[in-house]
């Protein structure tokens, strides 16, 4: 596995030089291909982890396994022999911790290709390399620059937060990459529907606006006002707002109807999830409260430690020309969300994920804009390229190209050997650490804790047989019964 590492490693690195030589010889078209076959191979390395990641990605790839059986009812444990808190999102049995779209998704790959991590992460590969070519065309679409589209598409071909919740290693993953897709599509056509005014776009806005919403709740709702600010003019106002509006009424359906549905079928788990997600604003949750100014300071690792200076340098622009939509449109992109997200309590690195694109445009704007100043100063010459290995850094940091998985690799054969030493497919596991990636990798139900002597009677009555993990300081009345099996 490392070799394959390895390799995919070492023939990006090649991808990306060729793109910068394309690049110099303005052979664009080249330079793009390069960049997102490179961007492909970046992807694959991270997903070919052998295991699934703890947060959150095993939850979201068990939901999505059990959606095969049933895709309107999503479910962490597909049976609840047990009872359990409704309020917990890590070992409930109707789980609504996350709208369904996204899951939708991955369900859907694991329906035409199996079940596996791999196929789990194969619609975040297509959302998220579709979005570094998106980012090439918006930045074309308003500034007429092949070489600021270039520089910016590269940028986020490289990210390393990017390709991290890309590959579902950390938090907010496939939900946030899904959602990144969904809106960063619908800016483009907003864009395109500035130029050509086709109401079919409207269509098409309106739905991914309520698809987004079922995605990652009412952030989605974003697009509403990107689309305006994509085709406000001085000569036509009123008819960007009747088109804005009509998105809105066309997106409605879409979130409501479903909104419609657990509300009618599953109550207390919509209105706990509804009360939950609305706390985010005021408290702290599950450890993530921050200070106002965490998305601030996480800027310079996420995007580049120069990112202050180029942000400002842009807002600079935007008031000597505050019409042009190419500054108002990605200012907006990037203010309103960094304000709103850092006024929350609860804070997350994957939240401003979407500001991506904006962000990396001006930076390449930065760089093509000031290029010939720079290159006359003895010390700014060397700025552009400061800039670039800043990025590659990061990139490296979370790519983390020469990881050893072998750890992984064996809790995963422990896992699959149990489906060797338990015969009765009708088995429930207790005391399981890994209790989540036992029901994804096997049919058997599982549970992170020891059973209560009713608990197990409970269990016995369904008709299961009971297995237990190894472990220290089993009760009597576990040890006392010979029908328990003891796994490894």
């Amino acid at each position: 596995m490392i070799i394959t590492q390895i390799s995919l490693f070492v023939f990006s690195i090649i991808l990306y030089c060729l793109s910068y030589k394309y690049y110099a010889s303005e052979k664009y078209d080249f330079s793009l291909a390069s960049i997102l076959i490179g961007g492909i191979l970046l992807r694959l390395l991270m997903m070919n982890d052998p295991f699934l990641h703890t947060w959150d990605e095993r939850y979201h790839f068990l939901v999505a396994k059990n959606l095969l059986n049933n895709p309107i009812e999503p479910k962490l444990y597909a049976k609840a022999l047990l009872d359990y808190d409704y309020r917990s999102w890590a070992s409930n049995h109707i789980w609504l911790h996350k709208p369904p779209f996204a899951l939708w998704t991955i369900a859907l790959s694991f329906k035409i290709w199996g079940i596996s991590e791999f196929a789990g992460r194969l619609p975040s590969l297509f959302f998220s390399i579709s979005c570094v070519y998106l980012t090439h065309q918006i930045a074309f679409s308003l500034f007429k620059d092949r070489k600021i589209a270039i520089i910016a598409a590269f940028l986020h071909s490289i990210n390393g937060l990017i390709l991290e919740i890309g590959a579902g290693r950390i938090s907010t993953d496939h939900i946030d990459t899904t959602f990144f897709f969904l809106l960063e599509y619908s800016i483009y056509l907003s864009l395109c529907h500035s130029r050509q005014n086709k109401y079919s776009l409207l269509i098409i806005i309106g739905i991914l606006t309520g698809i987004a919403v079922l995605t990652k709740w009412y952030i989605g709702l974003f697009i509403i006002p990107m689309f305006f600010l994509s085709n406000i003019a001085k000569e036509r106002v009123w008819k960007p707002i009747v088109q804005t509006l009509l998105i809105a009424i066309i997106s409605i359906p879409f979130f409501y109807t479903w909104q419609n549905y657990i509300m009618s079928h599953f109550p207390q788990e919509a209105i706990w999830e509804k009360s939950y997600n609305f706390r985010h604003l005021f408290e702290s949750i599950e450890g993530h409260g921050q200070p106002w100014w965490y998305h601030l300071d996480k800027a310079r690792i996420i995007w580049n430690e120069l990112i202050y200076i180029i942000f400002g340098w842009f807002m600079v622009q935007w008031v000597r020309k505050p019409f042009e939509k190419s500054y108002y449109l990605l200012s907006f992109w990037v203010i309103i969300p960094y304000t709103i997200f850092s006024m929350c309590t609860t804070k997350m690195q994957g939240y401003l994920l979407f500001t991506a694109p904006p962000l990396f445009m001006m930076i390449a704007v930065f760089m093509v804009y000031n290029m010939e100043r720079f290159l006359l100063h003895k010390y700014l010459k060397y700025l552009p390229i400061i800039i670039i290995l800043l990025s590659i850094r990061y990139s490296i940091e979370r790519v983390k190209p020469f990881q050893n998985h072998a750890s992984l690799l064996a809790e995963k054969t422990q896992i699959l050997n149990y489906k060797q030493s338990i015969a009765d497919p009708k088995t429930v596991i207790f005391n399981a650490k890994n209790y989540i990636e036992i029901m994804f990798y096997t049919d058997f139900i599982a549970y992170p804790q020891l059973p209560t002597a009713s608990e197990m009677e409970q269990i016995k009555k369904q008709g299961y047989a009971i297995a237990l993990i190894k472990g220290d300081n089993f009760p009597a009345y576990i040890l006392n019964d010979a029908y328990i099996k003891i796994l490894p």
